[in-house]
């Protein structure tokens, strides 16, 4: 008869066996992974080249459409082949910015577009705080500085106070010591911005107008051999030496 402890190894043994198996089973081939991510390149690649007859409805729904398959296709894969989630909730994230591209380029919301870099941070900073993967830290890096380098002609009180949330609920909740240095480095680069923007504010917003005023009331006013024409009295001449 065995003893307790060859039987407990052997028991061991049997269930690393039927988990190896399982995992085999569940490992969906490579090339079908391969093939769907051509198969969405291809449906991109169409709907670029008919972009102009494209509805533009039908333009924002096909990039929603890709975003959410990639999501769901991660989910699927959790189980399957869990190392290749984060590539399709990566996938998630570029066709959201797509979709964003989409409806800011057609719906003419180009002046709005540092808005689209914090909207990339937050569902950056959400994966982060979501999938707990560090590949998520460097991508809401990426977007926080892409935020702040091109906030300076789109800043306004909204702006200023989604970027003030995000980089704030970045910091208290990342799990890591990097995700605190790159989202205070967040807000301190959003507090330089907002700076800047009120010198230049205070620099030419209170003498802006005035400025403009004289320069226009300089150029018309300004006739040929020094004639200067006002509205209150008849036009003067003066010498031109």
């Amino acid at each position: 008869m065995l003893d307790e402890a060859t039987g407990q190894r052997l028991v061991e043994y049997e269930h690393k066996k039927l988990a190896v198996g399982d995992k085999r089973e569940h490992k969906p081939p490579i090339l079908v992974i391969i093939g769907s991510i051509l198969l969405a390149l291809s449906l991109f690649s169409f709907v670029a080249a008919n972009w102009q007859a494209i509805p533009d409805l039908v333009k924002v729904a096909i990039f929603l459409v890709f975003m959410v398959g990639m999501y769901v296709t991660a989910e699927r894969l959790q189980v399957k082949a869990s190392r290749y989630v984060t590539l399709f909730r990566l996938l998630g994230v570029a066709f959201f910015v797509a979709t964003m591209i989409v409806i800011f380029s057609t719906y003419n919301l180009s002046s709005q577009l540092p808005f689209l870099f914090w909207l990339f941070l937050a569902v950056a900073v959400m994966h982060k705080l979501i999938f707990k993967h560090p590949i998520f830290t460097f991508l809401a890096a990426l977007a926080a500085f892409l935020a702040i380098t091109n906030s300076f002609q789109g800043i306004g009180i909204m702006l200023i106070a989604f970027g003030l949330i995000v980089t704030w609920v970045w910091f208290h909740s990342g799990d890591n010591e990097l995700d605190r240095i790159f989202a205070w480095f967040s807000f301190y680069g959003l507090l330089i911005t907002i700076g800047q923007y009120v010198d230049y504010e205070a620099a030419f917003g209170r003498y802006g107008h005035s400025q403009r005023y004289i320069s226009y009331f300089s150029y018309i006013g300004s006739g040929p051999n020094g004639i200067i024409c006002t509205s209150s009295s008849q036009p003067s001449y003066r010498s031109a030496i």
